[in-house]
């Protein structure tokens, strides 16, 4: 089974969903993409990761210095079986809200937050993403 997570810039939520999918179902595979990350990456100048995703990842035991921030495409979302949107709708793409593979996961986004709300956010991602592979595994 093939999994997208995508939230805006790819740099947050998405981010920590795919990295938990991947400790957690190594038979399947995982991607995680933004809506916005191109222009995430041009604003910053960098497509790694930010600072603080990283550091409340790592205080979990999770390292993210290898992520990169990666662009949707419409070819990403027709090779993945689920869609996990975390992002508001209203940002995505047609071809994701239309499909049925979509899902959707009201999380906020932790952007320009501290890192006590990047926590908050990291463990409601955390507990989807268990949930997410509990029910895979079961297919």
């Amino acid at each position: 089974m093939k999994v997208l997570f995508v939230c805006w810039g790819n740099s947050g939520r998405s981010q920590f969903a795919e990295a938990f999918f991947e400790k957690l179902s190594s038979r399947h595979q995982v991607k995680s993409a933004g809506t916005n990350a191109d222009e995430r990456t041009k604003h910053f100048g960098t497509d790694h990761v930010p600072d603080i995703v990283a550091d409340v990842m790592n205080e979990v035991g999770v390292d993210m210095s290898a992520k990169r921030r990666k662009q949707l495409t419409k070819e990403m979302a027709d090779e993945a079986d689920i869609i996990i949107g975390i992002i508001d709708t209203q940002f995505l793409p047609d071809y994701i809200l239309k499909s049925p593979k979509f899902r959707h996961w009201d999380i906020p986004d932790p952007k320009g937050t501290d890192a006590a709300f990047h926590r908050k956010v990291r463990d409601q991602v955390k507990k989807e993403v268990e949930k997410l592979a509990r029910e895979i595994e079961r297919v």
